[in-house]
C-alpha cells in the first residue's frame, strides 16, 4: 500500500512540473508576443511619422491618430490570434492526452488565446500610441 502511495505521488509531482513548465512557457510566448508587436508598430509608427505630421498639422484630432496607431496593433494581433488558433486545430489530435478537464476543440480555449494576444498587443500598442501624439507638426513635416 505504502508502494502505491509513493508512486501516486510520484506522478503527481511530475504533473505539477509539467503544468508549471507549461505555464512559465505560456507567460513567456506571451511576453515575447508583446514585445514583437511593439516592435513592430514602433517601427511602423516611426516610419510613418512624416503621415502623423501631416494628419496633425491638417488637423486630425489626437484621438483619432492614437486609435489609428492602436488599432494596427489590434489587427496584427487579430491576424496572428487566428492564425494561432488555426495551427492550434492542425495540431488537436497531438494535444488532446495532455489536456485534463477540457475538450481539445473548447471554443474556450480558443477564444482565451485569442483575447490573451489582443490584450498583450493592446498594451504593446499603448507605448507607440503615446509617441504618436508628441510627434511636432513641423518636425515631422522637415523630416523627410
Amino acid at each position: 500500500m505504502r508502494e502505491k502511495l509513493l508512486e501516486f505521488r510520484q506522478a503527481v509531482r511530475h504533473a505539477i512540473f509539467f503544468a508549471r513548465m507549461l505555464g512559465t512557457f505560456a507567460v513567456l510566448a506571451l511576453l515575447l508576443a508583446a514585445f514583437g508587436t511593439y516592435s513592430v508598430i514602433a517601427f511602423q509608427q516611426r516610419r510613418q511619422i512624416t503621415e502623423t505630421g501631416v494628419r496633425l498639422a491638417l488637423g486630425a484630432a489626437p484621438a483619432a491618430v492614437a486609435r489609428h496607431v492602436l488599432s494596427q496593433g489590434v489587427t496584427l494581433a487579430l491576424v496572428a490570434g487566428i492564425a494561432g488558433s488555426l495551427g492550434a486545430i492542425a495540431v488537436l489530435r497531438l494535444l488532446a492526452g495532455q489536456l485534463f478537464g477540457v475538450g481539445a476543440a473548447s471554443p474556450a480555449l480558443y477564444a482565451a488565446g485569442v483575447g490573451g494576444v489582443l490584450l498583450a498587443a493592446l498594451l504593446a500598442s499603448i507605448g507607440p500610441a503615446l509617441r504618436a501624439l508628441r510627434v511636432n507638426p513641423m518636425e515631422a513635416l522637415r523630416h523627410e
